[in-house]
């Protein structure tokens, strides 16, 4: 993985975890994050990384947090519109 991909991808788990610490919500709430990225699901860092991440931050709270990922850039744009598109409020 080239450095602007690793720092990129980073970028994004910067930004979901975040927006997962920012967020207070009660009890009853569930919250959905939003998590997209550039990466095909069976590339290493989303495999090794961001599935079990998401899975992780589902089970330990309950299912109070959901992780909706979206994979390959599925939402559009391009790599280096992920921070925007996060901070845009589109992700």
């Amino acid at each position: 993985m080239t450095p602007m991909k690793r720092r990129t991808a980073l970028a994004v788990l910067g930004a979901a975890a975040s927006t997962l610490l920012a967020g207070h919500a009660t009890a009853q709430q569930t919250v959905t994050l939003r998590l997209h990225q550039m990466l095909p699901p069976q590339a290493t860092i989303p495999a090794k990384a961001i599935v079990p991440w998401a899975q992780k931050v589902e089970a330990e709270s309950g299912g109070r947090i959901k992780v909706q990922l979206f994979h390959a850039m599925q939402l559009g744009g391009a790599p280096p519109q992920l921070f925007d598109q996060a901070r845009d409020g589109v992700v």
